[in-house]
């Protein structure tokens, strides 16, 4: 028998799968149209925890396609570090 709490209350559990791509444009689109929250200041964490408000969140899950490694392409490698970093809040 499992001991946690969320099994003997019967609440329903969620996964969100994050489309890290898109979801990166679309934040940076609107932060910089409604200037609320600095794009680097926003929480993955604490969007899928608003997210599944009425579930137990299990796991946030964030995809990306592969970023091209040319030799010296600064670009990149800031477009990667700055996925990285998101993912840390």
């Amino acid at each position: 028998m499992r001991s946690d709490r969320s099994f003997l209350l019967g609440m329903k559990k969620a996964i969100v799968f994050i489309d890290g791509n898109n979801f990166y444009y679309r934040l940076k689109y609107l932060t910089r149209e409604f200037k609320r929250t600095p794009l680097l200041k926003f929480s993955y964490r604490e969007f899928c925890k608003w997210l599944c408000k009425d579930f137990e969140l299990v796991d946030i899950r964030y995809y990306i396609g592969a970023v091209k490694q040319k030799k010296n392409n600064l670009k990149a490698r800031r477009c990667m570090q700055i996925n990285k970093d998101c993912l840390r809040s």
